[in-house]
This record gives C-alpha cells, sequence and structure tokens, in this order.
C-alpha cells in the first residue's frame, strides 16, 4: 500500500490557461490540494474539507525549487499575486468573465485560511468519466465551465447546481454594502459631497462583483488608499482596473515584507462593523 492518501488531478487542467503561469502556480496548486484536510478538523484551529491554515512564507517555501545549485524562492509578493489570480482577480477580465474562484482566503490571527472551492466535487472520483484507457476524464459541462480558466479542481467548472453548495446572499450582501457605505462616506470626506445617487445602483454593483476577488478586508483598505491619492477622478471603474491589474498604490503590496495581514483593511473594517451594530441599535430602540 501506497502511504499517505491521494488526491484526483484533472487532466483538464492541461488544457487550461493556468497551465501557461509561471511554474510555480502549479507548484502552489498542488501543494494547496495535498495540504487541504480531507475531513473536518475540530480540534485548534476549525477548519472544514477542503480548508487549509497556512502562512504566504510557507507557501513561499513550499513552491521554491533548485536550478542547478542555486534554490530559487518565489517572493511572498509573488505568491500572494498567484493567490489573488485563483481567486477571481484574472489578469485579462472582460464582460464575458464570469470569474469563478479556485478558492477563498480568509485571514485570521494563527495565518491565512484557504478554502478550495467545490473540494467535494472534484475530489470525488464518481465525478470523472472514463477515457476508455484506465483514466478518467471530467465530464463536459458546456454551460459552465470558463475555458479561460479551466482546471483540475476548484473554480474551473462549475458542477451541477445539485452539486454546487449553497451561497451565502446575505453574508456577501452585508459585506457589499459596508464597502460600499465606506466609498460614500470616504468620497465625501475626499471631494466635499457623496457620489451622485443616480449612480449609486452601479456602484454597489461593481463593488459586490469586486468581493468575489478581492476579500472583504482587502477591499475596504483598498478604498481607503484610493481616497487617499493626489487625483481628480475617483470613479469606481477606473478603481476596478486598476486594483484588478495589481496597481501597488492600492493593494499596498510594493514590498517583498508584506506578510499578508493588511491593518489598515481591519480597521476600516472594525469602524464599519460597529457603524453597522449601532444602526441595528438605534432601529431597534425605535
Amino acid at each position: 500500500m501506497i502511504p499517505k492518501g491521494f488526491i484526483l488531478l484533472s487532466r483538464m487542467i492541461m488544457e487550461s490557461e493556468f497551465w501557461n503561469k509561471p511554474p510555480y502556480y502549479l507548484k502552489l496548486w498542488v501543494y494547496l490540494l495535498l495540504e487541504a484536510n480531507h475531513k473536518p478538523k475540530l480540534t485548534g484551529q476549525r477548519l472544514a474539507r477542503g480548508q487549509l491554515l497556512t502562512t504566504l512564507q510557507k507557501l513561499c517555501d513550499a513552491a521554491a525549487y533548485k536550478k542547478g545549485c542555486c534554490l530559487i524562492t518565489p517572493t511572498k509578493d509573488q505568491v500572494w499575486g498567484a493567490l489573488r489570480w485563483m481567486r477571481g482577480a484574472r489578469d485579462r477580465v472582460t464582460k464575458h468573465d464570469t470569474k469563478l474562484a479556485m478558492i477563498t482566503t480568509t485571514k485570521t490571527t494563527r495565518g491565512l485560511v484557504i478554502t478550495i472551492c467545490n473540494y467535494g466535487y472534484y475530489q470525488n472520483a464518481k465525478n470523472y468519466e472514463h477515457d476508455g484507457e484506465g483514466g478518467t476524464k471530467p465530464p463536459r459541462i458546456h454551460d459552465t465551465i470558463d475555458k479561460n480558466v479551466k482546471n483540475g479542481k476548484g473554480g474551473a467548472a462549475s458542477p451541477p447546481a445539485s452539486e454546487t453548495p449553497a451561497p451565502a446572499p446575505e453574508s456577501t450582501k452585508a459585506a457589499a454594502g459596508r464597502i460600499v457605505k465606506l466609498w460614500i462616506d470616504r468620497h465625501a470626506e475626499r471631494v466635499g459631497c457623496p457620489p451622485p445617487k443616480n449612480a449609486n445602483g452601479k456602484l454597489a454593483g461593481i463593488l459586490k462583483n469586486m468581493l468575489s476577488g478581492f476579500s472583504e478586508a482587502d477591499l475596504a483598505a483598498s478604498v481607503a488608499r484610493w481616497f487617499a491619492t493626489d487625483r481628480k477622478d475617483f470613479g469606481v471603474e477606473l478603481f476596478k482596473v486598476k486594483l484588478e491589474g495589481g496597481d501597488a498604490e492600492l493593494t499596498g503590496r510594493g514590498s517583498e515584507s508584506y506578510d499578508g495581514d493588511d491593518e489598515l483593511g481591519r480597521r476600516n473594517l472594525a469602524k464599519l462593523r460597529s457603524q453597522a451594530a449601532a444602526d441595528d441599535r438605534n432601529r431597534g430602540e425605535a
């Protein structure tokens, strides 16, 4: 018997844009699959099936490789860029890009919790069809595959609706509401007036969609940095283009010493949640 178990990796990964990324992308992806819990872990940090607790430094070490006698280790910026891409922040964003994520990330006091999307579906051998050679290949799901980012497990092909975990719309809606409120408040402070009311629907839609590629804390920090810049145009569309393009002024990740922990984002998030709780209490008293 071969020790330490196994993972399933789809052959479709070879047809994807992911296959043409720098080599450390693939090494990181395989590492995440290997380290993710195959069943819930209830001791210490509570982790569900398909989740792992790690740090940027551990991921840098895992993605290192030898070239001759030299050890080449990706920087934290490079690793964070790979994670952002896997979260859905593709480098070719168009109106046709569904931006399906391979992973989601959550910062904790102990490190970074990474959740592999659709882990149960892609790690179930029953969901693969045989190719006649003793191997397997994924089923064809014509209408639910993002052809630019097909991959072996999470986020490339959406499983049938019955297999897909139900989303948490209320949570996303609440997070989007807090980000929109932060945007309006910062716009009023910086420009002297809030954005036009007839543009609020478009503003909310863009910021809500961006939460599929960025954590709430990251997005809150980037909004704060946006309104701290010396510019005349604070449009949300320009903000989206610059942030998804990796603008260092907005991401705050221009230094290799970045450790994935954004104090600015946490402060903004704590303030927004405190204000929301106070509003709820006031409505209850009324």
